[in-house]
This record gives structure tokens, sequence and C-alpha cells, in this order.
């Protein structure tokens, strides 16, 4: 179809998702060609052709979101990415607050997995990279608490979650999986209510039904605790989400010592 100045103007694909459990169609991650229409529970996002480029629009019960991009030719990518960017950037530090408890035997490593809070990202151009990231939303009600005093303690992303024993289905584009691994060396039981992670290092791996991270909790003391997440997918085909923080600068490589209690 051609507009009246005899530009060529391409219809959009119309692509409407709504997770079900057990099913086998993709997560609408992409690549998808542009104009198009993704329409996923709560949010509407549409590249509207223009003579410059695309109108990017979101809607949701938030308001319209609309952005002008400037290129003529692309497509459209989606990917998880910390969450720690909605509503503000305000922390790099997650606290997971367990629903009930975890009671670990002394000298064993024990696995249990919780659920963690998504942002998704939007990224426009010809490859798939975080540098071409033009918005993100969640579709998640955003929270901080303070982890330790006022004077010396952590501003967190707060989340509390049920504990499960095996891998569960969640909504990818709503939760993710994390699996943590606590290793609990000491002599004495440990009872884990609560787990903080840094966003540095935070590495999510994401597929057509999963969005996951793996992590690592290690007993020191009876109030002191180590995290870090482990650089390796939960299942076999997943790929590496697009990263917006950095480990480049940290001599820990995105580990966190809980000294206030776990």
């Amino acid at each position: 179809m051609d507009d009246v100045t005899g530009k060529k103007v391409y219809e959009p694909d119309n692509i409407v998702w709504q997770f079900r459990e057990k099913e086998s169609d993709d997560a609408p991650w992409g690549p998808h060609k542009t104009p198009v229409n993704i329409e996923i529970p709560g949010i509407k996002i549409s590249l509207e052709q223009r003579a410059t480029g695309f109108l990017y629009r979101r809607q949701s019960a938030e308001g319209t979101i609309e952005k002008l991009v400037l290129t003529k030719k692309g497509q459209v990518f989606m990917s998880p990415v910390e969450p720690m960017h909605k509503p503000v950037k305000v922390s790099s530090h997650i606290l997971i607050d367990f629903k009930w408890p975890v009671i670990v035997e002394p000298q064993s490593t024990k696995s249990i997995f919780v659920s963690f809070p998504l942002e998704i990202a939007i990224a426009v151009g010809r490859r798939e990279s975080e540098e071409n990231i033009i918005d993100i939303f969640t579709t998640c009600k955003s929270k901080h608490t303070l982890y330790g005093t006022v004077k010396d303690g952590l501003i967190c992303k707060y989340w509390q979650s049920d504990v499960y024993e095996s891998f569960p289905d969640f909504d990818p584009m709503e939760l993710g999986v994390m699996q943590i691994e606590i290793q609990n060396p000491t002599a004495n039981w440990a009872e884990v209510g609560k787990a903080v992670f840094s966003a540095q290092g935070m590495k999510i791996y994401f597929g057509p039904q999963q969005v996951t991270l793996n992590a690592l909790m290690k007993i020191i003391s009876e109030s002191d605790a180590e995290t870090s997440f482990i650089d390796s997918p939960l299942k076999a085909g997943l790929k590496p989400a697009f990263e917006q923080f950095s480990t480049r600068l940290l001599t820990q490589q995105g580990k966190t010592l809980m000294e206030e209690g776990y």
C-alpha cells in the first residue's frame, strides 16, 4: 500500500499473547519486523510507520508513552533486564522475602526456587543489543525497603515470594524463577527468611516460556551470609538477557555480604 506521497506503507503485524501454562507458544520476545503491534495483558506496544522512522507507543493503565524513533529499517526485540529501573533507579540491590522461612541442616547444601519481579526492555535496531534499548517497563508493583541500619543499611527493591521445591511455571512477561543454592558449611542449623542480592553481576537467562536466575547463598555464621549469582542457565536452550548493570568495576563480581541477618 502507498500513502499520498507515493511512499510504500507496510501493514503492521499484530501479535496478541497470553500466558497459558504447559503450552508451547513463544512469548513475544522477537525479533519482529516493523511496523508491529504487540499486545500482552495490561500492555499495548506499537511501532507505527512515519515518514522519518517509527512512532513508538506503549499504552497501559498508567498512561501512554510515545517516542519518535528515527530509523528507516529495523526490528523490535524484547528482553528481560535487571528489575531495578522502575519506577526510578534508586537501588542496585533486591531483597527477596520468603513467605515462610527455610531451615537448612548443618554441613549441607540445599536448593529452593523463588520468584522475582521482571522488567522488560524494548530494543529497536538491526541487531539485538542492550545499546538499542528505547524503553523499559514492568507489570509488577514496585516497593523498596531498608536492609540493616539507617546509617549503614542498603536500600533494596523489595519482593515477597513463596518458596518452591521444584521449578514453578510463571508468566515470562511478569515473573522470573530464581534457583537459590543454600550452602550451610557450619555446625549449626540455619533458618533463612530472606536473601539480598546485588544487581551487579545478575545473569538473567530466558527462553520461550521462562525467565531464570541462578543464585548462591553461603551461610557464614548465625547472622552473616554471602550471596552471588552463577553465570549459567537453569535449563538448556536459554539465552542471556540484556544487562544494564556491569561488574567491570567490582572486585567481588557482585557478591553481597549480609551482615544484618538472613
